[in-house]
């Protein structure tokens, strides 16, 4: 089941969601980033893109580890050519 679809749809506080990890790494969530970037060259689509990723610090989060994270994201796509 995916995080989404395991909310409570009475509780819509971002912070529970953020905490059951709705943004987790890049190509291991539900989003289909690969498809979406496949589909706007399809389009022919050379604009900026803005990527969002909101994150809830945990007691084991670092600042290094949160810097890690986001590196791996930016590396994920580069690899797809961003």
């Amino acid at each position: 089941m995916s995080v989404i679809a395991g909310l409570d749809p009475d509780d819509k506080g971002l912070e529970t969601a953020l905490k059951r990890g709705v943004f987790c790494p890049f190509g291991e969530g539900d989003v289909d980033i690969e498809a979406v970037i496949a589909a706007l060259r399809g389009r022919d689509y050379h604009g900026w893109l803005v990527v969002e990723q909101d994150q809830a610090l945990g007691t084991s989060d670092t600042p290094a580890s949160v810097i890690a994270g986001q590196r791996f994201n930016l590396e994920y796509l580069r690899r797809l050519g961003g």
